[in-house]
């Protein structure tokens, strides 16, 4: 457009543009009485009136309708209609919009869901959809996003991932989410990130109508996706949106958020089961410690239970019992007989037998002397074989040869000779008053000959 720099400009106010644009639109005879065909989208119905969207696979068109409670209460998003009334202009947003008076409804499935359903069952068909699913990484090291640069998807996607899982990479792929550009855009990012030697993708877009994800429900992105090699998660509109690419996908996610969250693992929940490993780790470790303290102590009370020096505590102890029994039984005996010389003596007294009594004491004198000294026989006698026990158990005691120099060689706990040893061997050498950690230089049997060597 040229403009007159040398005539005087009409200038205009806004509400002025406003007025000529609905005066032209509501006098246009074609437009007075008009029939438009569509999809239903986003029926609102305020008070007594509809607000609504008709759409086709190119444009929208937005729509108002007078006392729609009454006269088309059962119209639903995605319903294809006609819908009967005149072009005008609400000035106040300077919008144009079709006041209809009258909708019929053509099917109840729209035109966009048709082109849906028939796309879903020519690539089921063809098998796109049957494909094995590949396995998503749990530890991810480097992901790559698709997506626009300037989308509130990709910052969501990015904050979701840099809080959960600092660790990772991020490689963003920019391309156009919808429209036709993206139908170019989504499958060349696609490929190009394909190349980049990454553990995951993720395909991802806001909400929005089903003409704004409408890229994603084309072929050449199906198909695209399906060719992929790493592994894909899709994260394309909301909860209760569904898109072709998400059947391809390795993993659909609701959203781009869920996509995000999907993809790497939370570090912070990590940490809490990696530290409820490690007590679980250290309790059972503990316990096992605890038992094997259990088992040592056990065994090393067998073991002092059964030693020379217990064996010989307890031989001792029942010698000196049975000591002690045999003299307290023979001094019994001595008083008993005692006893029992008295008596024959008093009645000896009594039949006048005097001298046969003197003879028979003279006797009995004798046979007393001559149990006290087999007594003092028997007891040098057990005291000879008691000392030579001793003298026997003390030589049997383990310790007895190092308190005459020896020495006692442990290897990893075990008394080894020189045949078990090899050089390098750490050992430990036990001595009367000690113990001594020492390694093995060289290795002399009685078999070699002596050439000054030492170990």
């Amino acid at each position: 457009m040229r403009y007159d720099y040398f005539r005087e400009p009409v200038i205009y106010k806004v509400s002025q543009i406003t007025s000529k644009i609905k005066e032209l639109l509501e006098t246009d005879p074609e437009l007075i009485d008009v029939v438009v065909e569509g999809e239903v989208s986003n029926w609102k119905i305020r008070g007594d009136h509809a607000y609504f969207v008709l759409k086709d696979e190119e444009a929208v068109l937005n729509c108002v309708m007078f006392g729609a409670v009454h006269r088309a209460r059962n119209i639903e998003d995605g319903f294809h209609v006609l819908a009967y009334g005149r072009i005008g202009v609400y000035e106040k947003r300077g919008q144009y919009q079709l006041y209809c008076e009258q909708i019929q409804v053509v099917s109840k499935v729209g035109l966009l869901y048709q082109r849906y359903e028939e796309l879903k069952n020519k690539l089921r068909k063809e098998g796109i959809f049957d494909k094995p699913k590949k396995v998503i990484p749990v530890f991810p090291k480097r992901i790559g996003v698709i997506t626009s640069r300037d989308s509130a998807a990709y910052r969501d996607i990015y904050k979701v991932i840099s809080k959960r899982y600092p660790l990772v990479e991020i490689y963003l792929f920019h391309t156009s989410v919808q429209g036709k550009e993206a139908l170019v855009e989504i499958p060349k990012a696609l490929k190009i990130a394909d190349k980049y030697s990454l553990d995951l993708l993720i395909l991802a877009r806001g909400g929005g109508s089903i003409e704004d994800l409408w890229a994603f429900n084309e072929e050449v992105v199906v198909k695209s996706a399906f060719n992929l090699k790493t592994p894909l998660i899709t994260g394309v509109g909301h909860e209760i949106d569904t898109t072709l690419v998400d059947f391809v996908a390795d993993l659909r996610a609701p959203t781009p958020t869920g996509a995000a969250s999907a993809a790497v693992p939370d570090i912070e929940e990590l940490r809490h089961r990696l530290d409820l490993l490690l007590k679980n780790i250290l309790s059972k470790l503990i316990a096992k410690l605890r038992m094997l303290d259990d088992l040592i102590k056990k065994d090393y009370r067998i073991l002092v239970r059964n030693s020379p020096e217990q064996i010989l505590l307890k031989k001792s102890e029942e010698l000196e019992k049975n000591f002690k029994d045999l003299l307290k039984a023979f001094e019994k005996k001595l008083e008993n007989l005692s006893h029992e010389t008295l008596r024959y003596s008093e009645i000896l007294k009594r039949v006048g037998l005097h001298n046969r009594i003197e003879l028979y004491s003279e006797n009995l004198k004798n046979r007393i002397k001559q149990l006290f000294r087999l007594e003092n026989s028997v007891l040098i006698d057990s005291e000879r074989r008691l000392e030579s026990t001793l003298k026997n158990l003390k030589a049997l005691k383990p310790t007895k040869p190092l308190e005459r120099g020896f020495a006692i060689v442990r290897k990893s706990g075990k008394i080894v000779n020189a045949s078990k040893l090899s050089e390098g061997d750490n050992v430990t050498i036990e001595f009367i008053d000690g113990k001594a950690k020492s390694t093995i230089e060289k290795v002399i049997t009685r078999n070699d000959t002596p050439q000054n060597d030492q170990v």
